[in-house]
């Protein structure tokens, strides 16, 4: 079988500036592409981007992005991460610890790789804030405005788990919680209240 070598570890230089494009096909079948663009194809002959890849590819080890990469799909079509033999999926910002954890078992976790639930999330244990803009609690419900729902876990004795309703910007100022605004029973150590009220 024939050899392109060069001698000395100099660079293998294919093509110069009067060269077209590119393409090797093993059997016939275009296997690398490139275009005078300086985009690579493999498996395609259009190349779209630096590196385009038409079909399945595979790394081994650890793949790194640089600049602020974009990982998208083309046409709006799904963008799948994972498949059958694919582990936990874990997001790690700006740190080595998961942010965020997606289970084999579709248990979503934020700020805890092991969620027992569908969705759990983990923050420090601690009273809800009680000025300034400071946050405590696991989790937040926000809608337009600064009124915010808190929700979070004291974790001494004797454990409570609290719900707290204020202003996002001034912890002091609380607003009201309604439950059944559009009207039903309300029931407190039982499941099925017979009055606005059963306790």
């Amino acid at each position: 079988a024939p050899t392109i070598t060069t001698t000395k570890m100099a660079p293998l230089t294919i093509g110069s500036s009067y060269t077209g494009q590119i393409q090797l096909s093993p059997k016939g079948t275009t296997g690398l592409f490139v275009d005078g663009a300086g985009n690579v194809g493999i498996g395609t002959t259009s190349p779209l981007a630096k590196l385009d890849v038409n079909g399945t590819a595979s790394v081994s080890g650890a793949l790194s992005l640089y600049g602020t990469p974009t990982i998208a799909s083309t046409a709006m079509q799904t963008l799948n991460l994972g498949g059958t033999t694919t582990g936990n999926i874990q997001l790690s910002a700006g740190s080595a610890t998961p942010t965020v954890v997606v289970t084999t078992g579709g248990q979503v976790g934020i700020g805890t790789t092991a969620p027992g639930i569908r969705l759990t999330t983990q923050g420090a244990n601690a009273l809800p804030s009680s000025s300034g803009t400071a946050t405590n609690g696991s989790l937040r419900v926000q809608g337009t405005s600064n009124s915010v729902l808190d929700f979070g876990s004291v974790g001494t004795a004797p454990f409570a788990n609290w719900i707290q309703s204020h202003d996002m910007s001034s912890a002091d100022t609380n607003y009201p919680i309604l439950l059944n605004p559009n009207g039903g029973n309300v029931g407190i150590g039982t499941t099925g209240p017979l009055a606005k009220l059963d306790i």
